[in-house]
């Protein structure tokens, strides 16, 4: 009798969709990564994308994963929006999906809030910036907010006109102990908040 080991490998599979930010303007974009579950062959994987629910999303049809490698990047964007969308953005390869879900505002909205650092000790600093979807056509109020007690955050960040971004300081007093919170913007129905790490 003969015997004959086989190896069966599991086939390349899609592990994981992201993108940032999934909260879009008019004419705006979002960064997306697609991962695999292992390297992508020789002749590379192309990965077909779709979205539902989101006319006004400018989508690729496919974006290859170059062989050897399990990530490849692309971008999605608006262009002008009439209405307001909700949908879902899928990636497909080898009969496996993962999907990303975007909100499309025709109005304009707060797509992301950085601050840096994030980890303050006592009476220490941090530059924020709030960023929104479209210039605005006047100088423009975001509230802030915050779950931490002992960090001064100012009521609000100005928009000047014209820019689609705010910036402004946040300051520790005196930590009695290590916690962790968030900072939050909110403007126009829209929020984007950021964890913040007090430590003595």
């Amino acid at each position: 009798s003969q015997s004959v080991n086989m190896s069966l490998a599991a086939a390349a599979v899609i592990s994981s969709l992201q993108c940032s930010p999934t909260t879009l303007g008019a004419n705006a974009g979002s960064s997306c990564t697609v991962t695999l579950s292992k390297a992508a062959p020789a002749g590379g994987a192309v990965v077909g994308l779709t979205s539902t629910g989101l006319p006004g999303l400018m989508v690729p049809m496919s974006v290859t994963v170059t062989g050897g490698t399990a990530t490849a990047p692309f971008t999605v964007s608006t262009g002008a929006l009439a209405t307001n969308q909700n949908g879902n953005l899928t990636a497909a390869y080898n009969g496996s999906s993962q999907s990303v879900a975007f909100n499309l505002s025709a109005a304009t909205v707060i797509t992301s809030l950085q601050c840096s650092p994030t980890t303050l000790a006592s009476n220490a600093t941090s530059n924020c910036t709030v960023t929104l979807s479209a210039p605005v056509n006047q100088a423009t109020s975001i509230a802030l907010s915050t779950s931490l007690p002992n960090v001064a955050v100012p009521r609000i960040a100005s928009v000047p006109m014209g820019s689609t971004t705010g910036v402004f300081t946040i300051t520790t007093f005196t930590n009695p102990s290590n916690m962790t919170g968030s900072l939050t913007a909110t403007y126009n129905g829209s929020s984007q908040s950021v964890t913040l790490s007090l430590v003595q």
